[in-house]
């Protein structure tokens, strides 16, 4: 039995992980408005992390306009989904 405990724990891992990346409401591309110290800036989401804290169940890497990383440290940080129009939608 001792065996099947690691197995088991890495299946709920897996299954956690899938579970919340279906939550969450941005995917890597989109483009967000993130509040920092210095006011809210707009970036795009360049990365995707789970991570086990309170209820804080995924973190987004976010890259400024300038470059910088914007790295929300609360997922109420990212205020909105900025709507982009298609190239295509404006022919």
């Amino acid at each position: 039995m001792k065996d099947i405990d690691p197995i088991l724990k890495g299946l709920e891992n897996i299954v956690w992980w899938a579970v919340n990346v279906l939550k969450c409401p941005f995917q890597i591309g989109d483009r967000v408005e993130v509040r920092t110290e210095e006011g809210v800036k707009q970036g795009v989401v360049t990365s995707f992390m789970m991570k086990r804290i309170d209820d804080m169940t995924f973190f987004l890497e976010v890259e400024g306009d300038g470059g910088e990383k914007l790295t929300p440290k609360r997922p109420c940080d990212i205020l909105r989904k900025i709507d982009t129009i298609e190239p295509s939608a404006e022919l």
